[in-house]
């Protein structure tokens, strides 16, 4: 019983970065100009988990890593959003447990691409840490544990949690999340 409360938790919290994405997800007018799109080539419906699959996952958080069912997505006129999370139970105490989240802005158009590149650059949230050497630019908002990577046009969300609180995952291991897929985002 206590398991099934940790996972519809951690599920909540997953769901709170999702809906903060989702919130920006149709902006303004859909452009006609094509955004270059450098990751074309996978359905948006199942970006997110393609990208970070069950085995990637496991070799983050270890043995006994579950999928988080019921995998919030969005198919705008602007961008797909789609999300994939897992977690394991690490212990028999509230905070034993640990979660990631990959979630996967998706433009659909030059306008949303432009939209994403912002959040890089002019419209970066203050208070946030560059990360170097991570997709085409990156940053780590620590106060919500989320490393945010832009590679081409396509903006990715990637975060951790220990326990039942966004804010108590790393740097690390978000890192290690990145350095799971980053072969399939080229």
């Amino acid at each position: 019983m206590k398991e099934a409360v940790r996972i519809v938790v951690l599920a909540a919290l997953a769901t709170v970065v999702t809906v903060a994405a989702l919130s920006l997800a149709d902006h303004g007018q859909p452009s006609k100009s094509p955004a270059k799109n450098t990751a074309a080539t996978i359905q948006p419906a199942s970006l997110a988990c393609k990208l970070l699959t069950l085995e990637d996952a496991t070799a983050v958080l270890g043995r006994g890593t579950a999928a988080v069912p019921g995998q919030p997505e969005i198919h705008g006129d602007d961008v797909s959003i789609t999300t994939c999370n897992y977690t394991v139970v690490t212990g028999k105490g509230a905070n034993d447990s640990r979660s990631i989240t990959l979630l996967v802005r998706l433009p659909k158009n030059a306008e949303a691409a432009r939209y994403n590149k912002a959040n890089f650059g002019v419209q970066k949230p203050a208070g946030v840490q560059d990360v170097a050497g991570i997709g085409d630019a990156a940053y780590w908002a620590a106060s919500i544990s989320q490393l945010n990577v832009l590679v081409g046009d396509t903006w990715y969300i990637i975060g951790n949690t220990t326990g039942q609180s966004a804010g108590h995952g790393t740097l690390d291991t978000s890192r290690a999340i990145y350095n799971q897929i980053k072969q399939k985002l080229d």
